[in-house]
């Protein structure tokens, strides 16, 4: 079985952006809020449009966060 941190022949390559996001993930303890945040931050992303098509602003990922103590 497969270590968690260990590649595989199927893992994702992952922009520049999102590796410094998941650096900083591994860095401190992060919600899934900071995580979302992150990506509609880059706007131009495929996780950011697929949030985008289902209603999920920026604007909204923000107050959610400072609701969740972030």
């Amino acid at each position: 079985m497969r270590q968690p941190d260990e590649p595989s022949s199927v893992d994702p390559p992952f922009s520049e952006s999102v590796n410094q996001l998941l650096a900083a993930a591994r860095q401190r303890e992060l919600g899934v809020e900071h995580l979302i945040v992150g990506l509609m931050q880059e706007r131009l992303n495929v996780g950011a449009q697929a949030l985008a098509q289902h209603g999920v602003t920026l604007e909204r990922a923000l107050e959610h966060a400072r609701q969740a103590g972030a």
